[in-house]
């Protein structure tokens, strides 16, 4: 799925801006907006409604998703300075980065791996300093302990802008019930 993503975005974006949208482009803005042109790319091809299988009281049913209405995207406050961040781990002060597309890519391409390896990469491409002093080395990123790893990757996901799939909820036509509906870009584009 991750791969065909990847492809969907490369293909599907011209321009960002005035910049031809390049793997170096597209590499360097935030994974956040990656996941927004994915959106777009979507809506532009398929709709600003999407049809999405969910069991309601243990029946399978198909329920309509309005893109527009029922997924919140999350902005920053300042696109600027929000990038950056400070996160207190149980020994060290970290100071962390959002995703960048080029995190994105490698956490993509490397699918497979395990949690813990992705955790990792994860960490890899957002921890720029530990106590003020820059990371230079994958080593020292490795070398963390799980305490502050988990640390590290709550503040990542608390502060992540962009589409946000986590608690979308619909109402059911049948029963006017809200119910939560499985939404993410494999939902989306039938992976």
């Amino acid at each position: 799925m991750g791969r065909a993503l990847l492809t969907i975005l490369q293909r599907g974006t011209v321009r960002i801006g005035e910049e031809r949208a390049d793997d170096k482009v597209l590499d360097s803005i935030l994974s956040a907006d990656r996941d927004v042109l994915l959106l777009a790319i979507f809506k532009a091809t398929f709709g600003n409604t999407t049809i999405i299988p969910v069991y309601i009281d243990g029946e399978m049913k198909e329920v309509e998703v309005d893109l527009d209405a029922d997924i919140p995207i999350k902005t920053l406050s300042d696109k600027v300075n929000d990038r950056y961040f400070t996160v207190k781990g149980k020994k060290n002060i970290y100071t962390v980065q959002l995703p960048t597309g080029k995190t994105h890519r490698e956490m993509i391409k490397n699918s497979e791996k395990s949690s813990a390896e992705l955790t990792t990469l994860m960490l890899e491409g957002t921890v720029t300093e530990i106590n003020g002093t820059p990371v230079l080395s994958k080593s020292q990123v490795q070398t963390l302990g799980i305490q502050d790893r988990k640390i590290i990757i709550d503040e990542i996901n608390k502060r992540l802008p962009g589409p946000q799939f986590d608690n979308v909820t619909v109402t059911d036509p049948d029963t006017g019930k809200e119910v939560r509906v499985p939404v993410n870009f494999g939902t989306l584009f039938r992976f």
